[in-house]
């Protein structure tokens, strides 16, 4: 009886080994993978000469430009923001205000929307400091609705309902936004620079404190980290690069309207996150892209596309790692035992 147990227990700690060797492999795997298919992303316009793919692409790199730094407030403080696509579409409605109606250029009209969109960030993690859960949600879901519909009703600001149309051509370093090609480069050179800053975040001592205070608010006071100053911090990366996003957006399709900012797209944002794993910056990024590219791929799947992305979060409330990291590490899992029994 006594070698049995010891027996099953030993096997039970083999098991444990396994899997935890298996979740390091496909971690390393997922944080190097991601990063050189960004590089390998660099080859794409030679190729193909598609201007449709090429959109295709960019827009696919933008909204994981913007859903990347959601894993902060998201996935490492805890906070469910449902304001990113606000964000985003403040940065954009700056852009396209200071370019078309005072003449200012890309750059500094760019610098602007980021201030703007990092600004409204600091505002809703400050003013919702004393919230939590469910009551942040209410809170930005407010924020989201009431930018929406402001952004909607001010014709003399906004252009209404019918957005701006016919933008300006605006270049950046040298590169014209009317070239695709230039285009797909800007769009693919900011994904690498946020992927980038967000990583290094949460590898610092600022991401670390993130999820300390997201698991045990009281230690992390303890530890001298501040709940108000880190979450502001949080909100303002979070936000501002966001807005930086919306400003790429302005020049890339020369047109943005209010729905393209309103409740849906935020909310999509945030289970793109949910669905890569809550505190997963490859998973993010990958079903961003995924779910993007897709979409406008297979025009035949967008009347499904919110039922597509529902199932995907079932699927990842029953696991632990996020959709991308647990499919591959059963893969992985299984290939495994299977090389050992043979």
């Amino acid at each position: 009886m006594a070698a049995r147990k010891l027996s099953e227990t030993q096997q039970i700690r083999q098991i444990r080994a396994t899997d935890l060797s298996v979740r390091r492999v496909v971690s390393r795997v997922l944080r190097l993978g991601v990063p050189i298919a960004i590089a390998a992303a660099f080859v794409v316009p030679l190729i193909t000469s598609s201007a449709l793919q090429l959109q295709v692409f960019s827009i696919g790199f933008l909204n994981a430009a913007v859903v990347a730094p959601l894993v902060l407030s998201l996935g490492y403080l805890g906070l469910l923001n449902l304001s990113q696509a606000t964000f985003y579409g403040l940065g954009a409605y700056t852009v396209a205000i200071l370019v078309t109606d005072h003449g200012w250029g890309f750059g500094a009209a760019l610098l602007a929307g980021v201030v703007v969109a990092g600004i409204a960030g600091a505002i809703l993690a400050t003013a919702s400091a004393r919230v939590e859960g469910d009551y942040f949600v209410l809170v930005s879901l407010g924020v989201t609705i009431a930018v929406a519909q402001a952004l909607a009703n001010l014709p003399d600001l906004t252009r209404g309902r019918e957005g701006f149309f016919g933008l300006p051509e605006m270049s950046l370093l040298g590169l014209d936004f009317s070239n695709k090609v230039h285009v797909y480069y800007l769009c693919l050179a900011l994904l690498a620079f946020v992927y980038f800053i967000v990583h290094r975040m949460s590898r610092s001592f600022t991401g670390r404190s993130m999820l300390v205070l997201r698991y045990d608010e009281l230690a992390a006071r303890s530890l001298g980290i501040s709940p108000l100053r880190t979450r502001v911090f949080g909100m303002v990366i979070s936000s501002a690069f966001a807005g930086l996003a919306g400003g790429f957006l302005v020049g890339s399709i020369k047109f943005i309207t209010p729905a393209d900012f309103a409740f849906d797209p935020s909310f999509m944002m945030s289970l793109y996150v949910i669905i890569g794993g809550m505190a997963s910056l490859p998973g993010a990024v990958l079903v961003a892209f995924g779910f993007t590219w897709l979409n406008e791929q297979a025009r035949g799947l967008s009347d499904y596309s919110v039922g597509i992305v529902g199932i995907a979060v079932l699927i990842a409330v029953f696991i632990r790692g996020g959709v991308v990291r647990d499919a591959y590490q059963r893969l992985v899992l299984k290939r495994r035992r299977r090389n050992e029994d043979a």
